[in-house]
């Protein structure tokens, strides 16, 4: 049986529940910070803090498609608890730090609350202004291929807890 998890104060909570709360959280943050250098600057902090890849997880299988930068994903289900667990990895500051924002909300969610996400989180940040194209593609991109993965375990595993 899956183990649901839990938001901040204990209670119990459902999947989609703290993908919410883990997106308002990201919003504040970002909103306490006075200027897009800074936002940059924590953006690229977020992604300095992830863990990297192994050399050999970093391979073409693993790496995105239609990213300017390079970027590699390995995904994992965990039968157990139901979720599903990524890794990403970049070279670049600003895509590893993307990569980790979105990880943020949909790291170790259930397949069909990953497939479903509504990332408006993003437009409320305000990056759509301040991203180059090649960037926001990457972004859709992984987006993307996160849900995809999701999608791809199949029905069997697509039922909220």
């Amino acid at each position: 049986m899956p183990v649901r998890p839990t938001i901040a104060d204990g209670a119990d909570a459902a999947p989609s529940d703290v993908v919410a709360e883990r997106a308002r959280t990201i919003v504040a943050e970002f909103a306490a910070l006075d200027d897009w250098l800074d936002r940059y600057r924590y953006l690229v902090a977020m992604g300095e803090r992830m863990p990297r890849l192994a050399e050999e997880q970093r391979t073409e299988e693993n790496r995105l498609r239609g990213c300017q930068y390079g970027l590699w994903l390995v995904s994992d289900y965990d039968a157990n608890a139901g979720v599903l667990h990524f890794r990403v990895d970049s070279d670049a500051k600003i895509p590893r730090g993307l990569a980790a924002l979105v990880l943020r909300v949909l790291d170790r969610q259930p397949p069909a609350v990953i497939a479903t996400a509504e990332l408006g989180f993003l437009d409320a940040l305000g990056l759509g202004a301040h991203l180059s194209a090649q960037r926001s593609e990457g972004l859709a991109a992984m987006i993307h291929e996160l849900k995809r993965r999701a999608l791809s375990l199949g029905d069997a595993h697509l039922q909220s807890p």
